[in-house]
């Protein structure tokens, strides 16, 4: 069998408490399973426990009520067929229509837990553009804050700006805990408004909007008081992604150990394996699998540029996020919707036209130049973001053991194991089996 050495993109699952008994008004709805706070399998709390909406009827206008009661923006899509997973418990709502101007999801005309059947391969989840981004950190959970608001990106003031305001951030961009919080402007000065100023959180909030602050643009500082964050994001979840020229479907076995030599499967999930070039990366995004395309040319000055969104659609979008390793695309980004690429990054690609079935970016068609001055055409994407998720990140969930076919057949194994040893073992459609390994930190 081959080895090959795994590099990893490593997220948290979004995890979500049940509300408070006195106030179950406070959190009606939540999202779970997703790449962060705004988008995943949606849930609502209904006959004293959370449960799942089912598909039927559901659409972009539903969504969009959802999104904007959590906070989180416009909807970019309502997912069906338990696209962020199936949930547990019983299905509370079905056949949901918003006319899309409600202020909550429970103003709309739905039916209810036994007035219909349904199960969860049809739960409905929710993509929402969250309303928060980190823009010029060392990586994309790292940098400057900035909001989004009244149709304009602006920036936070530093005015009391503490640990528990950014705890707030780090888990609304699905990025883990905080690492540490920064004033002054530490990533860079921004530009537009300071939108926000003396923000208040307690670390209970899903997103900063649900924080006290003083009113939109009602304050006085300046762009040398811009609040910064940095997140810790060698967490539970990953992504695999090879550094050879490879593509496959496999199967990832979750595992719970009982003692040192016996455990059990207590997941499967279905993933694709990708290639990842190393030409080709996404900055100021929401997670590892958005935001602004930058790519590499070797023969530059500068080796590193973005690319014009002058014909950016799907297509494009498609093949980046597959070279990514990043699943399918959800929406294809132009007019530097993720903030404009440095002023020393030539844009090096312009009208870029693919077919969609590329493995990479630099196969399909595309005029090369190199232009500074176009940065405000510069192109983004929203990816899917397949990530190999943990149950938990307690314990033995997260030491994964490479398991064979008569292993399966009894879902149990026995074999000795390095509890900071990952090992995958999946099988591709022609039965070659692969072993995958790599180091838990």
């Amino acid at each position: 069998s081959q080895i090959y050495v795994l590099t990893w993109s490593r997220r948290q699952p979004q995890h979500l408490n049940m509300p408070d008994s006195n106030n179950v008004t406070s959190e009606p709805v939540r999202l779970v399973n997703g790449n962060n706070s705004c988008s995943g399998r949606l849930e609502v709390f209904y006959n004293d426990q959370w449960g799942t909406v089912c598909d039927d009827g559901w659409d972009l206008s539903d969504a969009a009520v959802v999104c904007r009661e959590m906070g989180c923006g416009d909807a970019i899509e309502a997912k069906s067929g338990a696209y962020f997973r199936p949930g547990g418990g019983q299905v509370s709502m079905s056949d949901i229509g918003c006319v899309e101007n409600e202020p909550t999801l429970s103003s709309c005309s739905s039916k209810k837990a036994g007035e219909f059947y349904c199960d969860h391969s049809k739960d409905a989840g929710i993509v929402c553009r969250s309303l928060v981004r980190l823009v010029n950190g060392s990586h994309s959970c790292s940098g400057r804050v900035e909001v989004f608001n009244g149709g304009q990106w602006g920036t936070v003031c530093d005015n009391g700006w503490d640990y528990s305001d950014a705890a707030v951030i780090c888990k609304e961009m699905g990025c883990g805990n905080v690492f540490e919080q920064r004033i002054g402007g530490f990533f860079g000065q921004g530009l537009g408004p300071v939108w926000l100023s003396d923000v208040q959180c307690y670390n209970s909030e899903t997103n900063l909007r649900r924080c006290n602050f003083q009113g939109w643009g009602q304050n006085l500082c300046g762009h040398e008081k811009d609040a910064t964050v940095a997140c810790k994001r060698d967490i539970c979840g990953m992504q695999l992604i090879t550094t050879e020229n490879y593509f496959s479907f496999f199967t990832i076995f979750f595992l719970r150990f009982h003692d040192t030599k016996q455990a059990n499967i207590i997941h499967r999930q279905q993933l694709s394996l990708c290639r990842y070039s190393g030409r080709i990366n996404l900055e100021n995004g929401f997670n590892a699998c958005s935001g602004r395309v930058e790519i590499f040319n070797r023969w530059g000055n500068t080796n590193w540029g973005t690319v014009c969104g002058d014909g950016w659609d799907l297509s494009e979008a498609a093949v980046v996020c597959r070279e990514m390793g990043c699943g399918d695309a959800i929406a294809a980004k132009g007019a530097a919707y993720f903030g404009q690429g440095p002023h020393w990054y030539p844009v090096w690609l312009d009208d870029i036209n693919c077919i969609g079935n590329e493995l990479t970016l630099a196969a399909c068609e595309s005029k090369q130049i190199e232009d500074f001055q176009l940065h405000y055409k510069d192109a983004g994407v929203i990816c899917q973001c397949k990530l190999l998720y943990c149950h938990s990140c307690k314990n033995t969930e997260k030491k994964i053991l490479s398991v064979n076919s008569s292993s399966l057949k009894n879902e149990k194994l026995l074999s000795s194991f390095n509890p900071r040893l990952l090992q995958v073992h999946y099988y591709v459609y022609d039965d070659i089996a692969l072993n995958l390994w790599g180091k838990i930190e």
